[in-house]
Parts: structure tokens; C-alpha cells; sequence
């Protein structure tokens, strides 16, 4: 019998969850109602919709009860659930909606949505029914065990490895690609070949002496466990310089603007090669990237960019460099310039990538996540850098983006070939790793109206929040509440100064900006350069305008441009100005 489905577990998580807050509403909203009154009818008086119906057996109708304003009676369960026990209730709205909608859910926000069920059901008291959401949850754990032992199993000695996975991320993301390089006349090189193949790659693969280069990986349960690497070192004959030359001018001809040179220090990558394609590629409007490799990387001069890791870097440096952005950027500046390279982006793992490059300096963070297998993550790189850098983005744009990409990469096994489906799935799954929640308006304002037109509604909230504190999370989860999706639209630098004077903002936008996307209650943050978020709500469009503090609703700002306004009340104790009055007059701590 086929294992469920994770729309069929999340499908049975709603029942018991419905089966179980309906009877739990009704008790614990009963000595507030007029007798034979049902606690629906809040949702019917506050909707206003005498054509919609309310049923106390519907998810949706009970999550709403839990976290909406009703009225006279406020938030009817303030009192009853703690804050976070409410939160619970938010992010089950999202699930519920999901589910209704169709979107799919991947083993990760399956757990997720199980395991907050099992908590809001523990939470009212209902233990069995917690129980049977506890048993989905260890199944669907179970089902993905076994789904990657099974996929990294079939996936053995069955990728291509190398120049050929960088080929592999390129034909994924809907490049033409040519491919030039060396196999062996055997098993392998029939393999590699077959491969190619079935990737539309229009390859020049010449015969090696020597077997075709095998890199064996050992995974058990999605994890990388060891690596058994099977190379002989075989320099390339003089006559395949000219062969690999003819091989890029047809492809120059063919429409090629980018050319990676994908060295791994096994004897392709001479430098009489080198030097004549990224000649050739000068002379003809292309831009060479390399994955470089060895000591001497003099045979790179004139290239675009180079993509070393931290190990690489090292090596050509001649000692071990230190991974910090101080140490890197300096030691990367002198490399780079000693090499004649445009740019140099070099891979720090965990710590993320710094660019460096005419005038210009970037550290690009890197975004935690679970770490399946780091093979391949730099062809990934490499490869998004080529694409981007043909379709005419900047470096530090393209960097970004690539890092990105090689973050998905490594919570996959083996040498995984990212795809433009993956960057479509990320993106509707909003993907953390991925796809940043910090948005630019035009791409705020698409993903506001893909919410609104999938029955979600949006609250909007504004501030310069310079200094996160606990006032700020409070207003945050108390916007969250009113709705199923939260944008916060934050001040810019300019606008603060503007604002609170020239002393501030403490934090730069940037900063401020990730520093909010990171938090639960939000789903996504915009930064604006006016004094007032009027602009940008006339852009948006959202449904509720949510806002800290004693103001008046009709005193706010874009007021016109939503559906309802909602004044918070502020967490007592607690403001930038304070904790900043504070830390001046030495009673803060370092």
C-alpha cells in the first residue's frame, strides 16, 4: 500500500483539528454569548455578509475566532491562550489556506504544519487528538527517510560530475550550452556521454588515455557520509589546444557571450589553453569565468571573474587565509589585482561569498540551512554567474542570485543540477533560503496581488524600527493576527533622517531590513524613501493598514488606499528612544 500523500496528511490534520476546536470554541465561548447563541454569528456580525455562510466544524471560521477582533469582545482568547499559543493559530491559517488552494507541500512544510498542529491541539487540552497529529508527523518523517535513501541510491554513479554538472546547472536554468573536454574510452565515458545527451548538450568530447574521472559519494539518509575520488592527472596534447580553439569559435558564432573554464588541475586546463581562449573571447565580445585551481593562476589573466573557495584562495596566496571579510577582501584585492582579474568572488562556505572588484567590495551573508551535500555547490555557482552575466546582469546582482541557488543546492544529495523549476518552486513555497522576503515595490506589489487572489488577506504596517525591541514584536504579532499575510514597509535611511534627525537611523536599511524578514509574524518587507508610506500603500493596495501607537485612523497616511485601518495598542516599557536614552547614560551593556 502506498504511503500518503503530504497533501493527505495535511488533509487528516484538519479534520482532527476541527473536530477538536469546534466543541473547545463553543465551551470556552458560552458564558460571553446570549443563550442559544453560536459563536459563528461574531463571524456573520463582524463580515457583514448576509450571503455567506458560517459553520462551527470549519477550520477556517475556528482559526479566525482564535486570532481576529470581534467587536465588543476584542480578541476573545487573549485571555484563554498566550500570545504564542495564538501565533499557532496564524500560521495554521496559512496551512489551511494552502491546502485549499492546491499548493503543494514539501517534507519540510509538512513537519512544520504537523508539528503546530500537534502544539495548538496540546495547547486547548485535547491530548489524543494531539496524539493522532504526533503519529502523521512520525510518519511523514518515516516517508521522507526512506524517499531520500531510495533517490540517493538510484542517484549513485549517476550524475555528471565536473565540467559536466556545471553544464548540467546551465541546461537546468534554460541555457544552450556547449561543452568541451576529455573522457575515457570506457564504461564511464559511454555514460558521461549518454548523459550529455540527454541534457540537448552540444559536446566536443576528445579520448583520454587514461580511465574517465569517477567521483564516488557514500550517502545514508540524505547525508554525505565520504568521498572516494578516481583521478589520473593527463595533460592535454598540443593538437587539442587547436581542437578546443575551433570548438569555441563555432560556438562564439553560434550565439556563446560567456565561457567557463571549469579547471580542475587534471591536465585539460594547460596554460597555452587558457591563454588562448580568454584571448579569443576578448577579441570576439565574450567574457571568460573560471573555476580556477593550483598556484599559478597567472594563465587567467585577462578573465572576467574568477570563482575560488576559501581553499583555492589559499593556495594561490601561499598560506592559509583566515575566513573573515577583513582577511579575505584584503587577500583576495592583491590576488586579484596580481592576476589581472575584473572581479573575484570567493566562496566562504557557511560565512556566504565576498566580490571584489573595481572600486568595489560586497560580503553576501549566507542564510542558515540544513546542509545535505556540498558537491557541486560551486558548479552551481559558476554556472549562475555565466547565465546571469549573459543576460547582462552586474556582478554583485549575479553573485547574490548565485549564492542563493547554491544554498538550495546543498540541502539536495550528489551533484544536484539546479533548475528553473526549482527557482518557481522556491519562489511560490517562499523558500527562506532562497528568495529574500526584503522585496522591491514592483515585486512587492505582484506578490500582494497573487495573495489577494488566492483568498488571503494582507495587513500592512510601517515603521523605522532602528532598534528592534520588544514593543516592535508585539505590534508585529498583533498585525499578523489580523490576517494571513503581513508586509512591513520600512523607512529608508534617508527618510529616517528625515524623520528622527541626523543622528539616526542607529542601523542602516539593509540591516534593519533582515533583521524584520527574519522574524515569524513577518512575510515580507519594502523598503520606501518618502517621509509617509502613502506612495507606497497607493502601490500595494493592501487590505488592512495596521499601526502602533495614539494615533487617530483618519490621521494615517494612504488610509484611503485600504479596506480598514486598525490602531494597536503599544506594549508598555518599551521604545527605541528609551533603550538609546539608556545606552547614553551607561547603563546599557556590550
Amino acid at each position: 500500500m502506498p504511503a500518503p500523500s503530504n497533501r493527505a496528511r495535511i488533509a487528516a490534520a484538519i479534520d482532527i483539528l476541527s473536530g477538536a476546536l469546534g466543541p473547545w470554541i463553543a465551551k470556552t465561548l458560552a458564558p460571553r454569548l446570549p443563550a442559544g447563541a453560536s459563536w459563528t454569528q461574531l463571524l456573520a456580525a463582524k463580515d457583514a455578509r448576509p450571503d455567506k455562510q458560517y459553520r462551527a466544524d470549519d477550520l477556517q471560521c475556528q482559526l479566525r475566532i482564535l486570532t481576529e477582533r470581534m467587536g465588543d469582545l476584542g480578541f476573545p482568547f487573549s485571555g484563554v491562550l498566550s500570545r504564542g499559543e495564538q501565533n499557532l493559530a496564524g500560521e495554521l491559517r496559512d496551512v489551511r489556506n494552502a491546502w485549499a488552494h492546491n499548493v503543494p507541500f514539501n517534507a519540510d512544510d509538512t513537519y512544520r504544519a504537523l508539528d503546530t498542529a500537534e502544539r495548538l491541539l496540546r495547547a486547548i487540552g485535547a491530548p489524543e487528538s494531539a496524539g493522532r497529529v504526533r503519529r502523521l508527523r512520525a510518519d511523514a518523517q518515516r516517508s521522507t527517510y526512506e524517499a531520500a535513501t531510495r533517490r540517493d541510491t538510484r542517484a549513485a554513479a549517476d550524475n555528471l560530475g565536473g565540467a559536466g554538472n556545471v553544464a548540467a546547472n546551465l541546461r537546468g536554468i534554460g541555457c544552450r550550452v556547449w561543452l568541451a573536454g576529455m573522457v575515457g574510452d570506457d564504461a564511464f565515458g559511454q555514460k558521461v556521454r549518454g548523459h550529455v545527451q540527454s541534457f540537448r548538450i552540444e559536446p566536443r568530447l576528445w579520448p583520454r588515455r587514461t580511465p574517465t574521472l569517477v567521483k564516488t559519494r557514500l550517502i545514508c539518509g540524505g547525508q554525505q557520509l565520504a568521498r572516494f575520488d578516481f583521478e589520473d592527472v593527463e595533460p592535454l596534447p598540443p593538437e587539442g589546444v587547436e581542437n578546443a580553439l575551433a570548438f569555441l569559435s563555432k560556438a562564439i558564432d553560434g550565439g556563446v557571450r560567456t565561457v567557463i573554464l571549469s579547471d580542475y588541475g587534471l591536465g585539460y586546463c594547460t596554460a597555452e589553453l587558457c591563454h588562448g581562449v580568454i584571448s579569443m573571447a576578448a577579441e570576439r565580445g565574450a567574457h571568460v569565468l573560471v573555476d580556477p585551481r593550483g598556484v599559478d593562476w597567472s594563465k587567467y589573466r585577462g578573465a572576467a571573474l574568477a570563482t575560488p573557495n576559501l581553499g583555492e584562495l589559499s593556495a594561490t596566496w601561499g598560506r592559509h587565509v583566515r575566513n573573515d571579510p577583513k582577511t579575505v577582501a584584503e587577500v583576495g584585492e592583491k590576488v586579484r589585482r596580481k592576476n589581472g582579474l575584473k572581479w573575484l568572488l570567493v566562496t566562504r562556505s557557511s560565512r556566504g561569498m565576498t566580490l571584489l572588484g573595481p572600486e568595489a567590495v560586497r560580503h553576501i551573508r549566507a542564510h542558515p540551512v540544513e546542509v545535505f551535500d556540498v558537491s557541486g555547490a560551486g558548479d552551481t555557482v559558476i554556472a549562475m554567474l555565466a547565465a546571469l552575466n549573459a543576460a547582462g546582469f552586474d556582478a554583485e546582482r549575479a553573485s547574490s542570485m548565485a549564492n542563493e541557488a547554491a544554498q538550495f543546492v546543498i540541502t539536495r544529495s550528489g551533484t544536484y543540477a539546479f533548475t528553473a523549476r526549482d527557482y518557481l518552486e522556491a519562489y511560490r513555497s517562499r523558500t527562506p533560503y532562497l528568495f529574500s522576503p526584503v522585496a522591491e515595490t514592483d515585486a512587492a506589489v505582484r506578490q500582494v496581488r497573487a495573495w489577494q487572489s488566492a483568498g488571503q488577506r494582507v495587513i500592512f504596517t510601517n515603521g523605522c524600527f532602528d532598534v528592534l525591541h520588544a514593543g516592535h514584536l508585539d505590534s508585529l504579532r498583533r498585525a499578523r493576527l489580523l490576517g494571513d499575510r503581513l508586509v512591513v514597509g520600512l523607512n529608508s535611511d534617508r527618510s529616517v533622517r528625515a524623520l528622527k534627525g541626523p543622528s539616526r537611523p542607529v542601523n542602516p536599511q539593509d540591516l534593519r531590513a533582515e533583521l524584520l524578514a527574519a522574524l515569524r509574524p513577518v512575510d515580507m518587507v519594502v523598503v520606501f524613501d518618502e517621509d509617509t508610506p502613502r506612495e507606497l500603500l497607493s502601490r500595494l493596495r493592501p487590505d488592512v493598514l495596521a499601526k502602533g501607537g495614539d494615533y487617530r485612523a483618519e490621521e494615517l497616511p494612504g488610509r484611503e488606499f485600504v479596506d480598514e485601518v486598525v490602531i494597536l495598542p503599544l506594549l508598555e516599557g518599551h521604545s527605541t528612544t528609551r533603550i538609546l536614552n539608556h545606552g547614553r547614560e551607561g547603563g546599557g551593556q556590550a
